[in-house]
């Protein structure tokens, strides 16, 4: 049986990336929502490798600026209560929710 696929970035599903604790986090902090998300996985020690085919994104996923940042216990509440399963069990953003 194959394990189902984890996204740390869901994707880049809109649901996410425009959720009102990401947003206002990565204003909070200059990042964007990808950055949040990661840091959010970091804070989390949740494993992430972030897959893109966009150079840029790639180097804004792997940056150095993940590591020079932390999101306070509030930010990773609000965005812990953030639910997004695509409703077959395999893709969230949240490896604890993945089937």
């Amino acid at each position: 049986m194959l394990a189902s696929p984890y996204c740390p970035l869901a994707r880049a599903d809109a649901r996410l990336f425009e959720a009102g604790p990401v947003a206002a986090a990565a204003e909070s902090h200059c990042r964007t929502p990808a950055q949040i998300a990661l840091r959010w996985a970091i804070q989390k020690g949740f494993p992430c490798i972030p897959k893109s085919v966009t150079r840029s994104r790639i180097r804004e996923n792997c940056s150095p600026g993940l590591l020079d940042f932390e999101l306070t216990k509030e930010e990773i509440e609000s965005i812990d209560g953030l639910e997004l399963p695509d409703g077959t069990g395999r893709m969230c953003w949240d490896p604890s929710c993945v089937a």
